[in-house]
């Protein structure tokens, strides 16, 4: 862990957190390192000294939805939630979400992490160039012409998705492609449209 914002690849590991833990990663910080944390005091404003940071608040909220059963407590069942009571992370992402804690919900839903990570994979793959047998086997099922297209590259137009000496730019072939009425007709636009899009917004995320 760096400073004092939550390091949320250690918070994800847990199934269950306090109440108090819970109420400090709502302020956006790592529960580690609140002793670390001053805010301003609002009873001495130019004060250097600052105060610590008030969490009674968010505990209040918390402890009374577990009382409603609004959230999950573990063990379940607790008949008088405190700061240490431990809140199953599971009941407690939708309840973050409701109450507008979007930022936390990202960092310790488990399954939005793993959504931006297949979607980061997916742009780095994509702004891989392809070589000339890969370009032809991925997509000679909606580019029957393909083939002879790469082979005429120079007279066609096509270079203009040349990549290196060997590779081809894949979302430029394919807008060269659709320009030139080349796709089949069976071919699930929309798809290749999202294809197309994301390979092209990689590129220009790397340009930037």
């Amino acid at each position: 862990m760096t400073g004092v914002t939550p390091n949320y690849t250690d918070w994800r590991l847990l199934s269950s957190l306090t109440v108090h833990e819970i109420a400090v990663l709502m302020h956006g910080v790592d529960p580690r390192a609140l002793a670390d944390v001053t805010v301003q005091d609002p009873d001495d404003p130019e004060s250097p000294y600052g105060i610590p940071l008030d969490t009674s608040l968010e505990e209040r909220a918390l402890t009374s939805s577990l009382t409603t059963g609004d959230l999950l407590s573990v063990p379940s069942g607790v008949q008088k939630p405190c700061t240490s009571t431990n809140v199953l992370v599971s009941s407690l992402i939708p309840w973050l979400r409701k109450n507008g804690y979007c930022a936390l919900v990202d960092g310790l839903d488990t399954s939005t992490q793993a959504t931006l990570l297949a979607a980061s994979t997916e742009q780095v793959a994509a702004a891989v160039p392809l070589n000339r047998a890969s370009m032809i086997a991925k997509h000679k099922a909606i580019w029957p012409t393909i083939e002879g297209d790469i082979s005429d590259a120079s007279s066609n137009g096509l270079s203009v998705a040349k990549a290196g000496a060997r590779g081809w730019n894949e979302a430029k072939a394919l807008e060269w492609a659709r320009a030139k009425n080349k796709l089949e007709k069976s071919a699930p636009a929309s798809a290749l449209d999202r294809g197309m899009g994301r390979m092209m917004k990689s590129e220009a995320n790397q340009t930037d």
